[in-house]
C-alpha cells in the first residue's frame, strides 16, 4: 500500500505464469483491496493483467462480492 499512499497513479498486478490462485487468496487480497478503495477507486488504482481464464474467474468473483459489500454496506458472503 505504500506505493499507492505515496502517490503512484496505479499498480500493475501481473499474473503471467500463475496457473491458479486459491479463492482465499482472491478474497483476502483482491477482494480486500476492492473493499478498501471501492469499485471505482480499485479500478483506478490497480491493473490486473495476464490472467488465464481460471485466475480471472476467481478474481472476478472476489471483485463481485466486494462490490456487493460496498453497495449494500454489509459483510460479504464468502463461499
Amino acid at each position: 500500500m505504500s506505493y499507492i499512499d505515496d502517490g503512484a497513479r496505479y499498480l500493475i498486478l501481473d499474473f503471467s505464469g500463475v496457473p491458479m490462485v486459491s479463492s482465499s487468496f482472491a478474497d483476502e487480497t483482491i477482494g480486500k483491496l476492492a473493499e478498501r478503495f471501492g469499485p471505482v477507486g480499485f479500478a483506478q488504482r490497480f491493473r490486473l493483467i495476464n490472467m488465464n481464464p481460471n485466475v480471472q474467474m476467481l478474481l472476478d468473483r472476489a471483485l463481485r462480492i466486494s462490490a456487493q459489500y460496498y453497495r449494500d454496506g454489509r459483510i460479504p458472503e464468502r463461499d
